[in-house]
Parts: C-alpha cells; sequence; structure tokens
C-alpha cells in the first residue's frame, strides 16, 4: 500500500467564475500532520471541503488510499466513517442540544451499542479535559468550549485521517496546547492529520510538511 493517504491530482474549483482552487497537484501522507496554508480567502477551507466531499471539485481528481474519491452519497458516506472534519466555526458543525448528544450522534452511526458509545463519549470528552460539559446544553457553551466539543466528537470516532479547519481557533492557550499535544499522539498511533491554517509560523512548527497555498 501506498505511504500517501490523500492525493490531489491538477484540482480546481471555480465559484461565481472566479478560480477558489486553480489547479493543485500535492500528496498528504500517512500517521504525519501535514497543513494547508495561506492568507484568508486563499481556498484552504474550500480545499479541505473538496477532501471531505462536502463541495466537489470543478476539475481534477482527489484520491483517497489510492482510490478516486467518487462524489456520489453512499459513497461519500462510506468515506466520511474514515475521515473526520473539524469546521472553523463550531456554531456550523454542533446540532444537537447536549454536549453527549453531539458526540453520541456520530458514534451511533457506526451501529455501536449503547454502552460503547458511553465509554467512547466519555473518553473523547475526558481527552480534551471537558468532561464537566457533558450534560449540558451545547448553546450554554462559549465559543472555546464549543470547539473543545467539535474535536472531541471527531476523535471519538477514531478516523483514519483527520482534517481540521484552524483547529486552535477560539481557544484559551491551555487547550491550544492540549490539541496540539493530542494531535501529535493521535500521529504516533498511525492517525493522519491535516491542518487549515493561515499562520505559516504555526504551520512549520507543529506539521511534518506544509502546502503552502496563495
Amino acid at each position: 500500500m501506498s505511504n500517501k493517504i490523500i492525493e490531489l491530482k491538477n484540482l480546481s474549483f471555480v465559484y461565481h467564475n472566479k478560480n477558489i482552487i486553480d489547479n493543485i497537484s500535492a500528496d498528504f501522507y500517512r500517521s504525519e500532520i501535514s497543513a494547508i496554508v495561506g492568507s484568508n480567502g486563499t481556498g484552504k477551507s474550500t480545499l479541505c471541503f473538496n477532501i471531505i466531499g462536502l463541495l466537489r471539485p470543478t476539475s481534477g481528481e482527489i484520491h483517497f488510499n489510492g482510490k478516486k474519491i467518487v462524489y456520489k452519497k453512499n459513497y461519500l458516506d462510506k468515506i466520511r466513517k474514515q475521515i473526520g472534519f473539524v469546521m472553523q466555526n463550531p456554531d456550523t458543525q454542533i446540532f444537537c442540544s447536549y454536549v453527549k448528544q453531539e458526540i453520541a450522534f456520530s458514534l451511533a452511526n457506526l451501529n455501536l451499542d449503547k454502552a460503547e458509545i458511553d465509554v467512547k463519549t466519555d473518553k473523547a470528552l475526558d481527552l480534551l479535559e471537558i468532561l464537566h460539559l457533558k450534560n449540558l446544553p451545547a448553546h450554554y457553551l462559549s465559543y472555546g468550549e464549543k470547539k473543545c466539543v467539535a474535536i472531541a466528537s471527531a476523535i471519538a470516532m477514531d478516523h483514519e485521517l483527520l482534517i481540521l479547519d484552524e483547529p486552535t481557533e477560539f481557544l484559551d492557550l491551555y487547550h491550544k496546547s492540549l490539541v496540539l499535544n493530542i494531535l501529535d499522539d493521535l500521529k504516533k498511533k498511525g492517525t493522519s492529520i491535516i491542518i487549515s491554517t493561515n499562520n505559516y509560523d504555526f504551520a512549520c512548527k507543529y506539521s511534518d510538511n506544509v502546502l503552502h497555498i496563495e
């Protein structure tokens, strides 16, 4: 098996006659933290949306585990059990009323029994040190707390590939450090990670390789 987990082949995405992504080719590797870095408006989030299948490329191809991503519902539902995505704004991602429901929702789609879902939910929340938020309504939380919940929800799924758009945004210094340590531990356990950020220094410091887009 190739060491490449994601391959971008001449990828372009056009929106309202504007090239948001223009003929990008790049490879992302297994068990590494990769960064997509660029200033605001350069298409970083759009690129992530294309990889996860929320948007469809105008031209070019994306390969996951050596196979071309097909933009059909059944196929995308399948690979989203292998690829996790944490959006930049947690309000666009959290939709359950209570924190524990948010974590448990995705796990339920894996056909796990309730006891296992409860264990995985508590483990993910404890890892982010937000277990005390478990029974709170999600809309009561601060932005930083919501971001932690979104990250915990993705981590609970044990994805093969985890994509995070500005993962430390809205977090206090303690939780920024905590999240980065968690991502490093996940990498050591074999999880492949892609981070989107506008901070070039951050990308160089915390990732194994960097894709710079303009």
